[in-house]
């Protein structure tokens, strides 16, 4: 399942991959070498997206939700975000919990970008093959000049996201 949208308020999204959404994580992933070892994937694939990278980016995702997003769609929309909202500023891992499924993570994150932007989500990082792969992906922006107006509060619960940065929403100003 792709969904995508862009909206007039500013706000961006892009959900993909097969599996149900991570509302059944709930304990945080303990192994400290495990932890480092997501965290590193996800700055990985995040660099390589920011460098316009798409194959290798693409790469991270397992075969079931590469089937679902080619590689030139998955290229046309990192573009069209790169396009619309700039390069990356800061990046922050806010958690990761263990999903039900065996071998299934959910990393939580946010972000901000150079165009004012902020942007939350999540990865579900599966074990496949010894090799942590994206199973499905839900990032969300919007605006700061959005965020901080009398819509913002709700405009934040239209992105999807379970957690925020707060230090990221405060650098933008927001203080809902």
């Amino acid at each position: 399942m792709i969904r995508r949208s862009l909206q007039t308020l500013g706000l961006l999204a892009l959900t993909l991959g097969a599996v149900a959404p991570p509302a059944s994580a709930q304990n945080a992933v303990s192994d400290p070498d495990l932890r480092q070892a997501i965290v590193t994937a996800t700055q990985q694939h995040v660099q390589l997206r920011q460098n316009g990278a798409y194959p290798d980016a693409w790469a991270f995702f397992t075969d079931g939700t590469q089937q679902i997003i080619s590689l030139p769609d998955y290229s046309a929309f990192e573009a069209e975000t790169r396009e619309r909202v700039g390069g990356l500023d800061e990046f922050s891992v806010l958690r990761i919990l263990e999903a039900e499924q065996p071998d299934t993570y959910v990393l939580d994150f946010a972000g901000i970008y150079e165009g004012d932007f902020y942007e939350c989500g999540y990865f579900v990082w599966r074990m496949v093959d010894g090799a942590l792969r994206i199973a499905r992906a839900q990032r969300g922006f919007s605006s700061f000049e959005d965020l901080t107006s009398d819509q913002g509060a709700g405009m934040l619960s239209q992105l999807g996201c379970q957690v925020h940065s707060r230090k990221l929403l405060e650098r933008a100003g927001f203080t809902g």
